[in-house]
């Protein structure tokens, strides 16, 4: 047997071009959403000892090769002459050894490696990251990869690369879901870093309070991180006395070589009244435009939702959706929740066109709807007044009906949850958070709440 390198070489070329052959097949045997979406992308690895490795750009389309696809990814295989034992799939992005290799020690136990005599002691705090934000769950397309690769850069060397990072992009595009996946990927690899995600809208009014209540604490909160992540900068503007206080904080943890992610909706230089060093600092990093995703990409985030929801709908209904709202993932997710409540609603009478009928409907009406007529037909419904329902009352009969004026808050207005707060007199965003979290889950499993989520759905909008 030739166990030369050229052998070696010339198998895997030949393996290589039975993969291409492969692909081909299934190019012509699937649709053309289809293959774009979960096919072609797959990047030939390697072949050897009766194991395929193929790359994919996320876990998304991992788990659905491996599930829905499994067949007809065996079936071009065949065509092309190719009868590998198995099909190991990898993400792409980091070095392909390094991550066959991680995949593999996850399933083998090493028994020569002694264990550590003592535990390592780490000094717990709160980052305010949400935990539902990594980026297996992130939906990669044309539109976003530019800065994803960025934000998985920063997350594999934080303070070095890229620093300070600043994405910005419209409403609904995925930035926060991207500055907290990095926050929570350096979290994994270095949990001994000090963490903190915070709005900057939070900053100002930590920055108020410790002048004008003459409060400690401000300055260590902020400059004795490893990492801190500042979403929606935009609200900065105006506010020069944050804007300087902001400054010296960003020029500390700068010169201590500390990582630091911004996101916004418009680049610093946009920012109105934004001080020229601070504009300044922001570009000597990296600024990175998030766009709007394409089709095939909205329909990948839409299967992403739906399975992480445990919805379940058929590629005509994805397809509608992903056709009619092009341009913000918000409202991408809003209409998905929308027919996952219309689907619960009318069981086996629900159906493309209804769906396509109430939507038109609400997108009528959509422009008259806001966060005000949202409280009062909450308030009205259930026999309070607005007054009521902005206090800071906790019995069950203020507190529910508040949650659900936070819910369709969020899911009508796509609103932010600091603006959720606000428009409810609220000073803690995480209140407005956990508010819709609470309805989301309870909605799937009570009739009663979700018949009047609907009723006040149809009165507000």
């Amino acid at each position: 047997m030739d166990n030369s390198p050229l052998s070696h070489y010339n198998i895997t070329n030949m393996e290589e071009q039975k993969w291409h052959a492969a692909k081909g097949a299934l190019e012509t045997s699937t649709d053309a959403l289809t293959f774009k979406t979960f096919f072609s992308k797959l990047e030939f690895i390697s072949a050897e000892n009766g194991r395929l490795i193929l790359s994919s750009p996320n876990k998304f389309i991992i788990r659905q090769l491996e599930g829905k696809y499994a067949a007809p990814v065996r079936d071009a295989l065949k065509a092309a002459n190719f009868a590998p034992e198995l099909i190991e799939y990898i993400v792409a992005g980091a070095s392909d050894a390094e991550k066959i290799a991680k995949r593999r020690k996850d399933t083998t136990i090493d028994l020569t490696t002694s264990l550590p005599t003592k535990p390592t002691t780490i000094k717990h705090h709160s980052t305010n990251l949400n935990p539902k934000y990594v980026f297996d769950n992130f939906v990669v397309g044309d539109n976003n990869n530019l800065v994803f690769a960025a934000c998985r850069g920063v997350a594999e060397e934080p303070g070095t690369r890229y620093n300070p990072l600043y994405i910005h992009g419209g409403v609904g595009l995925g930035k926060t879901h991207l500055i907290q996946a990095v926050g929570n990927e350096i979290q994994a690899k270095h949990p001994d870093f000090r963490i903190l995600y915070i709005s900057i809208d939070t900053f100002y009014k930590d920055f108020v309070a410790s002048v004008q209540k003459k409060l400690s604490g401000f300055t260590e909160k902020y400059r004795e991180n490893d990492v801190l992540i500042i979403d929606d900068m935009q609200f900065l503007e105006g506010k020069k006395e944050s804007q300087k206080e902001f400054f010296h904080t960003f020029n500390d943890l700068q010169q201590n070589n500390k990582q630091i992610i911004i996101s916004s909706d418009r680049p610093p230089s946009r920012i109105a009244d934004l001080a020229d060093r601070l504009t300044s600092r922001c570009e000597q990093g990296m600024i990175i435009a998030v766009q709007p995703p394409d089709f095939e990409t909205r329909c990948a985030i839409l299967n992403t939702k739906a399975e992480l929801s445990k919805l379940h709908f058929s590629s005509d209904i994805i397809e509608f959706i992903a056709k009619k709202y092009t341009s913000n993932i918000r409202e991408l997710e809003g209409a998905l929740n929308y027919a996952g409540l219309l689907q619960m609603s009318l069981g086996p009478r629900f159906s493309l066109a209804r769906l396509e009928a109430e939507l038109q409907d609400t997108k009528k009406l959509r422009p008259r709807t806001s966060p005000e007529n949202i409280i009062k037909a909450t308030a009205s419904y259930f026999h309070l007044t607005v007054t009521e329902l902005s206090s800071d009352s906790r019995e069950k009969h203020i507190l529910t009906p508040r949650q659900i004026a936070m819910y369709l808050m969020k899911t009508e207005l796509a609103l932010s949850y600091p603006q959720i707060a606000r428009a409810l007199g609220r000073k803690d965003h995480t209140t407005a958070m956990n508010g819709v979290q609470k309805i989301n889950k309870l909605i799937a499993t009570d009739g009663l709440l979700r018949d009047q989520v609907i009723h006040i759905q149809e009165a507000a909008c």
